[in-house]
């Protein structure tokens, strides 16, 4: 019985250590990954902010981190009337995306005073872009690479100056001209500025718009979209946009594979070493 024990557990040690080669293998190819493709192995981000007048102290530039996804290098639009062109990502490095406001609009500052000692948020959400509910706000987001942005998500970040009343807005994204998701956020008066919190607004409908200072869509596969904030009440304001890559599931299933793999050979050698 003893030697049917321990051929048992050197079968169970073979087994394990076929996994456990697998899997590191798994990792050494997705570290490898990392080096020839990174883009496939991270989440690539695009930011573009509303900086409001320069001279306010509100650009973000490139070394400040700030977002629901923290990032820096954002590209600075002076005012509502900019056109960006190779846009740079989160790593410093020109794109072929594009920024488009396409009906053109003045900056506004909400009223934050911004110190030198102020988080890095505080630039992100101190100028905006605001409309009317005869002309809203639309904006075009094109030339996104088709590898690195194969599958992203969108965040419209919002945040308008303190009045007597909440500010809702109809946040639509529309992809060759058809509308293909609508969120409703509502910037509440309650909260004035900014308080260094992110809170994500999901309401489907003007009745069940939620207080919040973002909306995010999901999902989007094409090189291109436009953004339109329509205002229910209030101004509709948008203070900058991130675009955020989805990683390949291949690579994730991989950086998975190798860690499951390290765990079991840790649990080997704590049990047989």
């Amino acid at each position: 019985m003893r030697g049917t024990s321990d051929i048992r557990r050197v079968t169970c040690l073979d087994r394990r250590g076929h996994c456990a080669a697998l899997g590191y293998l798994a990792l050494a190819l997705w570290l490898l990954q990392t080096s020839w493709c990174p883009s496939l192995a991270r989440a690539a981000m695009i930011g573009i902010n509303f900086e409001g007048h320069p001279l306010n102290g509100a650009s973000i530039g490139t070394t400040r981190t700030a977002g629901v996804e923290p990032q820096s290098h954002w590209n600075d639009a002076m005012s509502g009337y900019d056109v960006l062109s190779n846009l740079t990502d989160d790593a410093g490095t020109m794109t072929s995306a594009s920024f488009d406001p396409n009906n053109g609009t003045e900056t506004y500052n909400s009223y934050v005073t911004i110190s030198t000692s102020a988080p890095d948020g505080h630039y992100l959400m101190r100028g905006y872009v605001k409309g009317s509910a005869s002309s809203p706000v639309s904006v075009t987001v094109s030339g996104l690479d088709a590898k690195t942005f194969a599958e992203y998500d969108v965040i419209v970040y919002f945040d308008g100056d303190n009045t007597a009343a909440d500010w809702v807005t109809a946040y639509a994204l529309a992809v060759g001209g058809t509308t293909v998701a609508t969120i409703y956020g509502k910037d509440s008066r309650d909260t004035s500025n900014w308080d260094g919190s992110w809170v994500e607004a999901t309401g489907t409908t003007t009745a069940d718009a939620t207080a919040g200072n973002y909306v995010q869509f999901t999902g989007l596969t094409t090189s291109s979209f436009t953004l339109t904030a329509t205002p229910v009440s209030g101004d509709g304001p948008i203070n900058a946009i991130q675009i955020i890559s989805v990683p390949e599931p291949a690579s994730l299933a991989l950086l998975v594979l190798g860690a499951v793999a390290a765990l079991a050979a840790r649990a080997r050698r704590s049990r047989f070493g």
